[in-house]
């Protein structure tokens, strides 16, 4: 099975950023905290050289109000006696046609760190046009049932909403302005306020729960001008809400340069929320294995000295590290490592080579053995290692000969695999080398990058889950709140016809490469026979197959009956109610008066099977969810359980005339299913 997903909480102060199990994201602006946050405007700015006696940095505010971005993380008095950016007769200035904190702070506190489009001239209004809107944008944010938003916003005079021009180069409606939540799939705005706190902070609020399950992103929007046309934000809220994952990228915090930065953006755009950590700091016992270890990934630049991250060494946790100096410190190669910068700017007289193009991280970035473009910029160098240095278990990706010596630019070792130095050097975690100069442009080639985005992946996958029906094309009844729910759960997921598995299209093994199997209750009840006793977590709805899976006996009295009115929660000392919450008693569950599922009589379940949650008719009682644990013992003689199993009856048809809802405390007890499915490894 897949390595788990880490869930632990970051202590540390400096982590102003939520993690991948909290139920609430906090977005501060504290400390000029971006959170991930994406400044930009709709006219990008005209390049120009920092002036540091004007409010901003031209490199990014070049031509206000007409382009450039008015953004700014941090209160009015960082610029205070400087000149304004904008148009300086509206701002707020002495006589000197200098900002003027005094007068500045009329509107906007001085004590609180805003997202702001203010502060350039300390007063907001005019200091961009509404054809240049101003916009930042979110990290990505999985919803969960009953989320809510909640923005303190101050200024924002926007007579409307923010509403998307119908020219998608023009970003938003001229005058529209205020906070959008936008799907992550197709960017439709999925809900939106205005946010006229004007000259004092108020609370807007979205109410998200419609849109449970959904990967949305949240952006502020700017595109008013004119009296108020300023926003200032001084928080942002999600109850019920996570960030898909966490990263950390160890740099020289100071003065990031080359790839550091084409990095953070390529994984926010993989959908993490990317800190900055000091390279000095795991040498100092700032951040240490523990902190290292409750995130999901860790990025070491090369910016850094060679040792900065020995400390690291042996965490187990998923590592790219790009410093090639400091490989053979860390244990991936040999201390003789003739480790050294080698130019790899040419695809034809001294080409980048794929070596092994059956691994994972090459086919996953569709490429195939042989030269490739690389780093493309004129008189291009980076850190390698000879390959004859590598760890044991080190396997090269791609690769440089120089002079008749084979350098190793980009390497994987696996959990499990052997280091260098030592025999007993085992990798904890998965381990990538990924040679990128930290001085240098980021000019990557497009397949240099394929091979980033790939080892990210290999690196942190997300856990895969296979939902087996009837019809892969036409999800039926559940089916699609199913996905819908696994994919919020964090879970890759990949629809399998159930006519493959009984086919023999999909095998045992290609269950066992799951980290858990959803059965809906819409395939034949023999369809997925030959998966019993798989390896793997499953759940399974169909409640006419259970005794053919050896979850209950041959006469297992297997039926429909009626879930739409209250049933009964039989056993509370069980992980899966415990997590969802709930005790003895009847609880709702099926939310449609129409709607029935498929049970077995609870007698007949398993010797190892504990019932759940369960509905009596006329005197018997009939299993609605059991589980099975691992090396539980099945029914008629099968044996001990290879992995855990839930049968969780959701039925795959739509009656007619209705929907199919499952109950808030339905939904609980389906994820906790899941977290207890899929908690341990083989």
């Amino acid at each position: 099975m897949c390595r788990k997903r880490i869930t632990a909480v970051l202590a540390l102060s400096l982590f102003l950023i939520s993690s991948a199990s909290a139920a609430v994201i906090s977005w501060d602006f504290e400390n000029g905290n971006d959170h991930g946050f994406i400044l930009w405007s709709i006219n990008p700015p005209i390049p120009g050289e920092d002036d540091p006696n004007t409010a901003g940095d031209e490199a990014l505010t070049g031509g206000l109000p007409d382009a450039g971005v008015a953004w700014n993380i941090g209160t009015p008095d960082q610029f205070d006696g400087q000149k304004g950016a904008g148009d300086p007769s509206r701002g707020n200035y002495d006589a000197n046609g200098l900002l003027n904190l005094d007068l500045g702070t009329q509107r906007m506190t001085r004590h609180h760190g805003f997202l702001n489009t203010y502060s350039l001239n300390q007063h907001g209004d005019y200091v961009h046009t509404p054809q240049n809107d101003q916009i930042a944008t979110s990290p990505l944010v999985n919803l969960g049932e009953g989320a809510i938003l909640t923005a303190i916003v101050a200024g924002s005079g926007a007579p409307t909403e923010p509403i998307l021009d119908p020219n998608p180069a023009l970003g938003y409606a001229d005058g529209s302005g205020g906070i959008a939540v936008r799907s992550a799939m197709d960017g439709t705005i999925l809900a939106s306020t205005k946010a006229e706190g004007k000259g004092g902070e108020d609370a807007f609020v979205l109410d998200l729960s419609a849109f449970a399950g959904q990967q949305v992103y949240i952006e502020v929007v700017d595109a008013h001008d004119g009296g108020w046309g300023w926003i200032a934000v001084d928080k942002i809220e999600i109850t019920n809400a996570r960030v898909p994952g966490q990263a950390v990228l160890v740099t020289n915090a100071a003065s990031m340069a080359g790839y550091d930065h084409a990095m953070v953006d390529r994984l926010v755009s993989l959908g993490y929320e990317v800190t900055i950590i000091d390279s000095k700091d795991p040498k100092n016992g700032v951040f240490t294995v523990e902190e290292a270890e409750s995130l999901d990934l860790i990025i070491v630049s090369e910016v850094i000295s060679s040792s900065d991250a020995n400390p690291l060494a042996g965490a187990n946790v998923p590592i790219m590290n790009g410093e090639g100096y400091g490989w053979h410190k860390v244990n991936y190669a040999e201390s003789d490592g003739s480790a050294g910068w080698k130019p790899v700017n040419d695809p034809n007289g001294n080409p980048v080579t794929i070596i092994d193009d059956s691994h994972w991280i090459v086919v996953d970035a569709n490429l195939t053995a042989g030269p490739i473009a690389y780093l493309q910029n004129e008189d291009a160098t980076t850190t390698c290692a000879a390959v004859s240095s590598l760890a044991p278990g080190a396997v090269n990706i791609a690769s440089i000969v120089v002079d008749d010596i084979e350098y190793a630019l980009i390497f994987a070792i696996e959990a499990g695999a052997q280091l260098a130095k030592d025999p007993n050097n085992i990798a904890a975690n998965r381990i990538v080398g990924f040679s990128l100069p930290g001085n240098q442009d980021p000019n990557l080639s497009n397949e240099g990058w394929a091979l980033f985005d790939a080892a990210i992946r290999w690196l942190d996958p997300a856990p895969q889950a296979g939902l087996i029906t009837k019809a892969p094309d036409q999800l039926a009844g559940f089916d699609q709140q199913m996905f819908d729910r696994l994919e919020f759960l964090g879970y890759a997921v990949e629809i399998i016809a159930s006519g493959d598995v009984k086919g023999g299209a999909f095998t045992v093994a290609d269950a066992e490469a799951f980290d858990v199997i959803v059965v809906s209750e819409s395939i034949s009840s023999s369809d997925v026979s030959n998966l019993a006793g798989a390896n793997v977590p499953m759940m399974n709805g169909e409640g006419y197959g259970w005794h053919k899976m050896n979850y209950a006996e041959s006469d297992g009295s297997a039926s429909w009956q009626d879930a739409n009115d209250l049933v009964d929660v039989v056993n509370e000392t069980h992980p899966i109610i415990v997590d969802a919450a709930l005790s003895v008693g009847t609880m709702e569950y099926l939310l449609d008066e129409k709607a029935s599922a498929t049970t077995a009589s609870a007698t007949s379940l398993a010797p190892g099977a504990e019932g759940l949650v369960s509905i009596t008719i006329d005197g018997t009682e009939y299993a609605l969810i059991f589980a099975i644990d691992k090396d539980a013992e099945l029914a008629k003689g099968a044996g001990p359980a290879a992995n855990r199993i839930v049968g969780f009856s959701l039925p795959g048809n739509t009656p007619e005339g209705g929907s199919n809802v499952l109950s808030d405390d339905g939904w609980a007890l389906f994820e906790a299913s899941i977290r207890w499915l899929d908690a341990i490894d083989d």
